[in-house]
């Protein structure tokens, strides 16, 4: 479950969440980002924005994305930042469906309902350089819950750089709380 988060989390970053995010511009759901509890921990560890490759590939029953390191030297700030993320998301579940929609980014929102529904199985495999996540849909309604993910991973990644500059710009460096 963690590596799924990790993965399925930049980065440097669903369902309903990316019908909210196709409605944003890049500037908008940069902001998003920047103030979202989860993704902005990355401030804590710049020297991921230069390294993370994240990609995201459609198939015909879900999707497979990537999350990998360009240094491996890089990993061990990555594994802590994926426990910062999972700190903050630990808060979404004291919060009401409406505050963790205003609170969170349409990336960790949409990976959240995601990672909730029983007719999409996640398997992610941990490599030398990062993760490999594999998502399965077992019904028509995962399947299309799963494309829907994969244009908000797209978006996502899209701005990351633009996320990072607010962030960096606006944040001072401290660890996650909970849905804060």
């Amino acid at each position: 479950m963690r590596g799924t988060k990790l993965a399925a989390m930049v980065a440097v970053l669903a369902a309903v969440a990316t019908a909210f995010a196709g409605q944003m511009t890049p500037q908008e759901l940069a902001t998003k980002m920047a103030n979202c509890p989860s993704c902005k921990t990355m401030v804590n560890y710049p020297e991921l924005g230069p390294n993370v490759r994240a990609d995201v590939f459609e198939t015909a029953n879900g999707y497979v994305s990537t999350f990998l390191m360009a240094d491996s030297k890089a990993l061990p700030a990555c594994a802590k930042w994926s426990k910062d993320c999972e700190t903050a998301m630990a808060g979404a579940a004291k919060m009401s469906r409406a505050d963790f929609e205003k609170t969170f980014c349409p990336y960790c929102v949409g990976m959240s309902d995601l990672m909730a529904r029983k007719d999409v199985k996640m398997e992610s495999f941990n490599g030398s350089m990062g993760k490999i996540t594999v998502a399965t849909a077992t019904t028509k309604e995962g399947l299309d819950a799963c494309h829907v993910m994969v244009k908000t991973m797209k978006d996502t990644y899209a701005v990351v750089p633009l996320a990072m500059a607010e962030m960096m710009k606006n944040a001072k460096p401290k660890t996650a709380e909970a849905g804060q």
